[in-house]
């Protein structure tokens, strides 16, 4: 997530952040807690549309087939 995070920034057409600990929230695996990560987005534009965010659905995928390769 803190990879797809920087690669969606540095595209700079969307402005995204990183979650590094989730409300405290573990998940539990092996018998070790981790906490759970995430990307940090907030429409509070009201000029927001749809179609920005079917952008921004786009961008995400983008950048997260870039870092798959």
């Amino acid at each position: 997530n803190r990879k797809l995070v920087k690669e969606i920034n540095k595209r700079n057409n969307f402005r995204v952040g990183f979650l590094e600990d989730l409300a405290g929230i573990r998940i539990v695996e092996d018998g070790k807690e981790y906490p759970i990560q995430g990307i940090k987005i907030v429409l509070m534009n009201p000029l927001i549309t749809h179609e920005l965010i079917e952008k921004l659905i786009d961008e995400i995928k983008e950048s997260a087939k870039k870092l798959a390769k």
